[in-house]
C-alpha cells in the first residue's frame, strides 16, 4: 500500500524507530549489569551477591576547553562504591569556601579516639582526583604523590605517615600504594590507648581547621561522613572522608582524595553499644546488646524503631534504659509480621547520644 498522504521519508523513519525500540528492549539481555558472587566463610551466608560498577573519563582532569571532567564526590561514593551516605543534598553544594559547617550526613569533628583500643585504625583510599604533576620550589615539574598521616592532639608537627600513593595516580579510583601496584593505597596504625588524634594530608590539611593556614572559621578541608551501606544501614565507627587541597587553585570539590577510615569515634562522644542481637519472641521483638568496657561513661540507652532503615525513627522509651554489661529490651508494641529497623544509642551524662547500632527483624 502506497500512501498518498504521508511522505515516504516519515515511513522510513518510523521503520528505523521500530528497530531502535527492539534494540533498546533487548539491551539488558545483550548487556547485563555486571555482578559477582563471593564465597565466604560465614555459615549463615556462604555466598554473597554484589553489583559491580566502573567509571570512565576520556581525558585527565580537564577536556580541551579546560572544563573539569572529574567525577563528583557523590558520584564516586553513591554510584561507584554503592554507599548510601548523603554527601550532598539536592540544592546544596560542597563549595562553601572552607567554612566550618556540615552538609548532608556530615559530622563536625577535629579529633578522634580508637573505637576499639585493642584493634588498629584502618585507612583505605577509595579515590584520588587531582593534578598529576606540580611545579616544585626549584621550578621543576614533578609527579604528584599524596600521603596521609596522623598525630596526637597537641602535637601537630609530630606526624606519623599511614601510607603514600604511587606516583602519577592523581586520576584514579582505588589508587596504587607506593612502589606496589598490586596493592590499593591503604594502611593502619595503633594510637596510644585513650589518646586523641587527628589526621593530616601531606602535612598541610588537618582535620582540626584551626591548624590550617586560613582565616578564622575557614579551615574546613577534610569532611567526615558516617558510612551507610547499600541497604541504608550504618557501618558503625566507619567514616567516608573527603579532602580538598588548600592551594592557590583550591576549588572545594572535595574529591582530591577520598578515604574510608574505620575503628574511630569522634572525641568526646560515647562509644556505641556492642553486638546487638534481635529475635522474635511471644512478647515481641527482643533486643540484646552489650556495653563497651572503656571510654566516656554511659548512663543508659535509647531505643528507636522505624519501618525504614534511614529515616522515621521513633523513640520507644521515656527515659534512657539503665546500662549494664548485658542489656535487653522487648518491643511489646510491634505489629506482627511487619519488618522493623531498631536503633540502640548509648547516652552520656549530658544526654548526648553515640552512633546507633542497628538491627532489623520481622516481628
Amino acid at each position: 500500500f502506497r500512501s498518498g498522504f504521508l511522505p515516504r521519508t516519515i515511513g522510513a523513519l518510523m521503520a528505523i524507530a521500530g528497530v531502535c525500540y527492539l534494540i533498546n528492549s533487548f539491551s539488558h539481555f545483550l548487556s547485563p549489569a555486571f555482578a559477582a558472587t563471593l564465597t565466604t566463610n560465614d555459615p549463615n551466608q556462604p555466598t554473597v551477591g554484589i553489583t559491580l560498577a566502573g567509571y570512565w573519563q576520556e581525558t585527565s582532569e580537564f577536556d580541551a576547553q579546560r572544563r573539569s571532567v572529574e567525577p563528583s564526590a557523590e558520584l564516586m561514593i553513591n554510584q561507584l562504591f554503592g554507599y548510601t551516605t548523603n554527601i550532598r543534598p539536592v540544592g546544596k553544594t560542597l563549595n562553601n569556601q572552607g567554612r566550618v559547617e556540615k552538609i548532608g550526613d556530615e559530622i563536625l569533628a577535629s579529633y578522634f579516639r580508637a573505637a576499639d583500643e585493642k584493634a588498629r585504625v584502618r585507612v583505605v583510599e577509595l579515590a584520588t582526583f587531582h593534578g598529576m604533576t606540580y611545579v616544585n620550589g626549584e621550578g621543576e615539574t614533578v609527579p604528584t604523590q599524596s600521603f596521609i598521616g596522623w598525630h596526637q592532639k597537641g602535637s601537630p608537627l609530630s606526624i606519623s605517615n599511614i601510607f603514600t600513593d604511587e606516583e602519577l595516580v592523581g586520576q584514579m579510583a582505588l589508587p596504587y600504594k607506593n612502589d606496589n601496584q598490586s596493592l590499593v593505597a591503604s594502611g593502619h596504625f595503633a594510637p596510644p590507648p585513650g589518646k586523641e588524634f587527628g589526621f593530616v594530608v601531606e602535612k598541610r590539611e588537618y582535620t582540626d581547621p584551626k591548624l590550617n593556614s586560613v582565616e578564622a572559621n575557614k579551615g574546613h578541608f577534610m569532611r567526615f561522613f558516617p558510612a551507610y551501606d547499600p541497604a541504608g544501614k550504618l557501618i558503625v565507627n566507619t567514616y567516608i572522608v573527603l579532602h580538598d587541597y588548600n592551594t592557590e587553585s583550591v576549588n572545594y570539590d572535595f574529591n582530591d582524595n577520598i578515604y574510608l577510615i574505620s575503628n574511630i569515634i569522634p572525641s568526646g562522644k560515647v562509644k556505641p553499644a556492642k553486638t546487638l542481637f534481635a529475635k522474635r519472641t511471644d512478647g515481641g521483638p527482643n533486643l540484646t546488646w552489650s556495653s563497651p568496657i572503656d571510654g566516656p561513661k554511659i548512663v543508659g540507652y535509647n531505643i528507636y524503631r522505624s519501618t525504614d532503615s534511614r529515616v522515621g525513627y521513633t523513640l520507644l522509651n521515656d527515659t534512657p534504659l539503665s546500662g549494664a554489661a548485658t542489656n535487653t529490651f522487648v518491643d511489646s508494641t510491634a505489629v506482627r509480621k511487619r519488618l522493623y529497623y531498631y536503633q540502640v544509642k548509648s547516652v552520656d551524662a549530658e544526654g548526648a547520644e553515640g552512633q546507633p547500632l542497628i538491627a532489623e527483624l520481622r516481628a
